[in-house]
């Protein structure tokens, strides 16, 4: 293992911890906001857990976060931390029970 690759997966760690609080805190709103919706945009629970304000330090704009926040719902899905969406009339989509299961995992430390 090189240097490079030590730095990046502590890295890696340092941002999953970041996510996993972001969601702790964050997690009541989407039960209680989605208690009788089946499935939530992306881009809702990207706006829901707030993860555009856990975006790192250089990410200036506004845009530059949404896509910070975007990678880090994508980095949950290729780490298999939460459900792959589905498409539904263009957006992807997430099951909220599903979700909301994986993430109470996910901020409970009981996976990732």
């Amino acid at each position: 293992m090189n240097l490079a690759t030590v730095n990046t997966a502590a890295s890696t760690k340092r941002r999953l911890n970041v996510i996993r609080r972001q969601v702790k805190w964050n997690l009541d709103v989407i039960e209680r906001e989605y208690v009788t919706v089946s499935m939530i945009a992306r881009d809702d629970l990207i706006r829901l857990l707030r993860l555009e304000a856990c975006a790192p330090s250089r990410c200036h704009t506004d845009k530059e976060r949404h896509a910070a926040a975007d990678n880090d719902v994508q980095m949950l899905i290729a780490r298999e931390l939460i459900p792959r969406p589905k498409r539904v009339n263009g957006k992807y989509r997430f099951d909220v029970a599903a979700l909301v299961h994986d993430l109470k995992l996910f901020a409970e430390g009981k996976i990732g």
